[in-house]
């Protein structure tokens, strides 16, 4: 029997790159596809490029994600993160696929006081926000099975972001101003692509029911802290002496509203696929490994 194939938007970001180093992991043929080879926000490209690979999962991993640009980028914005949901369904309509997609801690309000569940409201207080919330229901709406993983606080050992923004500030100065009034939990890219394919499998072996696979579910890592936490963390683990400075975020004013507490609640990713996602803490070390082996 022919492997299932599984087409990878988005490739060169921090999840698509993390689930290229799973390729040998599972058993299915991978198509890793940067915005070169399919512009998600081209409904023309991306009818013909799935029809031709005619790929049995998606996994949406391409997104706008200049948080702030976006507040003056409404339209790209859309385009990337809402616009492409429709087509990507709309040519998995006619292959009979499935979809994995992720989406973000910024379709809430940022207000809450304790772990947010999935039926939560949601609130966007920024443009990107807003412009992945209308793509989660573009996707959610259509009549493709639809896996969303909302996560936050995404690094890897990839690209950009900020456990190596931390590590590259450390070789300029001794000290540093991090924003200790913002609460979350930092996903570790590797963490959350692994489960991503083992919800997959799951339901490829009969594992768990299709209706199951169809649905929102949060995905980080577990525990939360700010972002001072966070930076604290990154050096007593990568043994580096450096004056971390809490302050608030009127110390940093950005374009776009940050969410001031986005701890989501991963229970019902437990309860539907038995996946916990190890403490922060633990995939900070990974990362560091990979990254200082």
């Amino acid at each position: 029997m022919p492997k299932k194939k599984i087409v990878v938007t988005g490739a060169n970001g921090q999840v698509g790159q993390s689930l290229a180093q799973l390729r040998d992991a599972y058993d299915y043929n991978f198509y890793f596809l940067d915005s070169k080879a399919l512009d998600v926000g081209d409904a023309e490209k991306c009818i013909t490029v799935l029809q031709k690979i005619k790929p049995d999962y998606v996994i949406n991993a391409a997104a706008y994600t200049a948080v702030d640009r976006a507040e003056e980028e409404v339209e790209a914005a859309m385009k990337v993160n809402h616009d492409a949901l429709t087509y990507i369904t709309d040519a998995l309509t006619y292959i009979g696929g499935r979809l994995v997609h992720y989406s973000t801690d910024y379709v809430y309000g940022g207000q809450a006081s304790q772990p947010i569940s999935e039926n939560a409201p949601t609130r966007p207080q920024s443009a990107y926000g807003r412009s992945k919330l209308y793509g989660d229901q573009a996707a959610i709406s259509s009549a493709i099975p639809t896996l969303i993983l909302r996560t936050a606080w995404v690094y890897s050992p990839y690209g950009h972001n900020f456990l190596k923004t931390m590590l590259r500030l450390a070789e300029e100065r001794d000290s540093i101003r991090v924003v200790n009034d913002q609460r979350g939990t930092p996903t570790y890219a590797p963490d959350l692509a692994r489960a991503s394919m083992d919800i997959i499998r799951q339901v490829d072996h009969g594992e768990v029911e299709l209706p199951i696979f169809n649905g929102i579910y949060h995905c980080t890592n577990g525990g939360d802290c700010t972002w001072y936490d966070f930076a604290k963390e990154i050096y007593k683990q990568a043994g580096i002496d450096m004056q971390v400075e809490p302050v608030d975020s009127s110390a940093y004013p950005t374009l776009a509203t940050r969410p001031r507490y986005s701890v989501l609640d991963n229970s019902r990713l437990a309860w539907a696929f038995g996946i916990t996602l190890p403490p922060w803490q633990d995939s900070v070390a990974k990362c560091l490994q990979v990254l200082n082996p």
